[in-house]
């Protein structure tokens, strides 16, 4: 074959090449634009649930690929790098934790919101750190965080604290348990739960656990997501742990981070009714609520 035959066969090739790209790409596109089509046209015909449990499942049901939501025992919990579990409620963002077999959702806040010690302690119920999340009737003083939450009691019901104590997190449970108050602390079960140091309950900041070892020193989560040991005279952060009733709505959002769910209404039209942790806007600088 001559050199001119051979670039000419060579040119039809690769023009042949470029028009199958063109219109492989062109049926590509069509076939993509009419999925995209569909997917909205489905999501306006679908009408979800009000019931913020139910409405969790059916969005993971319906949508999600690669769920972040796994059901275990009866249980629906977040997992690994979860994106789509954010709810703002009472000037704060949390993360939903899992949702109960009886269709509470367990929340946690998404970053802590101050640090405090155990205090000279053998037990969680009775740690500064329980009297300042729970008022306790025996004592004065108490119950400073529910102060700030309580107006929005009605969403609220008790939550179950892990009490158990071990000496390595090869080995835990939750057997030992606490239900006499509204707030508590994230468990490490629940932690190793949702996959640990990979998963979104690692955020970079040390925070506290209710889980203690056998010599009475209580686990914390570093800021590299491992778990760790320490005297109870030592601060690290607090992340509130509540538990919303079974009945709870949502009045809008999908999860995410740029759209939580929304589960009340909340318009201040003074000061004093802004919540704690929310933010204001005033001679147009942004400023939070302390």
């Amino acid at each position: 074959m001559s050199k001119i035959k051979k670039k000419r066969r060579i040119k039809k090739q690769l023009i042949f090449n470029l028009i199958s790209i063109f219109i492989i790409g062109l049926f590509g596109t069509y076939y993509l634009g009419r999925l995209i089509y569909y997917k909205k046209e489905s999501e306006k015909s679908f009408t979800y649930s009000d019931i913020l449990a139910e409405q969790v499942v059916e969005r993971i049901e319906k949508y999600d690929v690669n769920p972040t939501l796994v059901k275990k025992n009866d249980i629906y919990r977040y997992i690994n790098d979860a994106n789509n579990n954010y709810v703002e409620f009472m000037g704060y963002t949390w993360r939903i934790v899992k949702i109960n077999s009886d269709k509470t959702i367990t929340l946690i806040t998404e970053d802590p919101i101050m640090s405090l010690a155990y205090g000279d302690v053998t037990e969680y119920s009775k740690s500064q750190i329980n009297m300042w999340l729970n008022p306790i009737e025996e004592e004065k003083y108490t119950g400073i965080f529910y102060d700030m939450i309580k107006s929005n009691d009605k969403y609220l019901t008790n939550t179950k604290a892990c009490l158990d104590s071990f000496n390595s997190v090869e080995n835990i449970g939750c057997y030992e348990t606490n239900t006499d108050y509204k707030i508590s602390l994230l468990s490490i079960k629940d932690y190793a739960e949702a996959g640990g140091a990979n998963s979104y309950l690692n955020n970079g900041s040390y925070y506290w656990t209710t889980n203690k070892n056998k010599n009475n020193e209580f686990w914390y989560i570093s800021e590299d997501g491992k778990t760790g040991i320490s005297e109870t005279d030592v601060e690290y952060g607090i992340r509130p742990v509540i538990t919303l009733t079974a009945g709870t709505k949502t009045l809008g959002g999908t999860g995410t981070s740029d759209d939580p769910y929304v589960i009340e209404e909340h318009k201040p039209e003074t000061l004093a009714d802004v919540y704690i942790g929310e933010y204001i806007i005033l001679n147009d600088s942004l400023w939070r609520v302390v």
